[in-house]
C-alpha cells in the first residue's frame, strides 16, 4: 500500500513538473514573439499562464494524475505554434530548466535580455531573421524589448557617430555666430561687446569637447569591436580550442590583460581556417594603413584625451583641427574596424550585425538621435 502511493507521488510530481516546464517554455516563447502572442501585447496570455500556473503547483495529485494529459494537450496546442516556426535542439525540459536557472541569483533577463548564443545552442531561431553573424554575447530582449539584438559595440559605435555630428553641428554654429557678428559689428574686432566673445568661445569649446569625445569613443568602439570579435569566436569554438588561444581570445596571456596591438595582430591568426597573420603593428616596416597613423598618431592624442599630462600628445588645438582630426579618426577607425574584420573573415564582406560598417548606415542613425532632442524642445515648448 505503501509502496504503491508512493509510485502515484512520484508519478504526479513528474506530471506537476513536466506542465510547469510546458509553462515556463511558453513564457520564454511568448516574451520573446514580436505577434499576437507577445505576453507583453496580450495581457489575457499572460494572467492565463500565471493562472495556470498557480493551478499546476496547488492541484492536489489524485487530480493531477486524472486531469494531466487533458491540460498537456492543450499546452501542446500553442506550444506547437512556436514548435514549427523555432524547431527544438533541446527538450523543453531542458531548455526550461537553463531559462529558469537565468533568474537565479537576483537576475532577471526581461530587464537584462538572454544571450543570443544561448537561443541559438537550444533551438533554430532562423526564422527571427537576426544577422547571421550576430556575436554569441549579444543581449535578446523580452517582453516589451522583445526580438531586439543589443550589445555593446554597437552601442559605441552609434555614440561615436553621434559625438562626431555634434562636433559638426557645434562647429557650422560657430561659424554662423562669427560671419553673423562680423557683419554687425562691420568686421572691427574690437566692437565685439563681451557676450558675442563669450559665445564665440562656449562654442569654440563645444567644438573642442565633442571632438575629443569622438576621438575617445571611436577609440573605445575598436576595442569594444576587438574583444567581441574575440569573444564571439571563443564561446563558439571553446570545445576546440587550446588552452593559449582561448585566454588569448578572452583578452589575457599568463593572467596580464592584452594591448590592442597585439590582438588585433594575433586575433585572426586563431580565427583564420589558414592561421595566417594579415594584421602587422609591432614591425614598422610591415605596419600599412590605416593601422600605422592609427597608433603612431592618434593613439598617443586618444591617451593624452583620457589622462592628460604635461609630457603627452598635447590637447590644445583650434577647433578646426578638432574637427579635422575627429572627421579623419572617424574614418580611420571605420577602416581599421573593416579592415580587422576581414582578416578574420576573409569571406566576409564586413559584420552585417553592424551594417557592414558602411559609414551611410550608422550617420543616418545619428542624424534621428541629434534631431529627436530638437523635436522634444520644439514639440514641449
Amino acid at each position: 500500500m505503501l509502496a504503491g502511493n508512493s509510485k502515484m507521488i512520484t508519478s504526479s510530481e513528474n506530471i506537476r513538473a513536466e506542465l510547469i516546464n510546458y509553462i515556463i517554455y511558453l513564457q520564454l516563447m511568448t516574451s520573446l514573439s514580436t505577434e499576437k502572442y507577445n505576453v507583453i501585447r496580450n495581457p489575457e496570455m499572460k494572467t492565463q499562464l500565471i493562472e495556470c500556473y498557480e493551478l499546476i503547483e496547488k492541484i492536489d495529485c489524485d487530480s493531477l494524475l486524472m486531469k494531466g494529459e487533458y491540460i498537456k494537450k492543450n499546452f501542446q496546442v500553442l506550444a506547437d505554434y512556436f514548435l514549427k516556426r523555432y524547431p527544438l535542439k533541446k527538450t523543453i525540459n531542458e531548455i526550461a530548466t537553463e531559462f529558469n536557472s537565468f533568474f537565479k541569483e537576483g537576475n532577471n533577463p526581461f530587464s537584462t535580455g538572454i544571450e543570443y548564443g544561448w537561443l541559438e545552442s537550444v533551438m533554430d531561431i532562423r526564422a527571427k531573421r537576426w544577422p547571421k553573424d550576430l556575436p554569441y554575447q549579444t543581449k535578446i530582449g523580452l517582453g516589451h524589448h522583445a526580438s531586439y539584438a543589443n550589445n555593446e559595440d554597437e552601442f559605441l559605435l552609434r555614440d561615436s557617430f553621434y559625438t562626431f555630428l555634434k562636433a559638426k553641428q557645434s562647429y557650422k554654429n560657430l561659424l554662423k555666430l562669427r560671419d553673423k557678428l562680423k557683419e554687425k559689428e562691420d568686421k572691427i574686432e574690437s566692437n565685439f561687446n563681451k557676450t558675442a566673445y563669450d559665445q564665440l568661445n562656449l562654442l569654440k569649446f563645444n567644438v573642442s569637447a565633442y571632438s575629443r569625445l569622438t576621438i575617445i569613443s571611436f577609440y573605445s568602439f575598436i576595442e569594444c569591436f576587438v574583444n567581441t570579435v574575440g569573444y564571439n569566436f571563443y564561446y563558439r569554438n571553446k570545445d576546440i580550442l587550446n588552452e593559449r588561444e582561448s585566454e588569448m581570445l578572452m583578452g589575457r596571456k599568463k593572467d596580464r590583460f592584452l594591448q590592442l596591438e597585439y590582438k588585433l595582430e594575433k586575433f585572426p591568426t586563431i580565427i583564420r581556417e589558414d592561421k595566417k597573420q594579415i594584421i602587422f603593428i609591432k614591425d614598422e616596416k610591415q605596419i600599412k594603413e590605416p593601422f600605422k597613423t592609427f597608433f603612431t598618431e592618434y593613439k598617443n592624442l586618444r591617451d593624452a584625451s583620457v589622462h592628460y599630462a604635461p609630457l603627452k600628445e598635447k590637447i590644445w588645438y583650434s577647433p578646426i583641427d578638432w574637427k579635422t582630426k575627429s572627421e579623419e579618426f572617424k574614418n580611420l577607425s571605420m577602416d581599421l574596424a573593416l579592415s580587422f574584420w576581414k582578416a578574420c573573415y576573409p569571406e566576409s564582406d564586413g559584420p552585417e550585425y553592424l551594417g557592414k560598417l558602411a559609414q551611410k548606415i550608422h550617420l543616418e542613425l545619428a542624424e534621428k538621435r541629434l534631431h529627436i532632442d530638437e523635436e522634444i524642445l520644439i514639440n514641449n515648448s
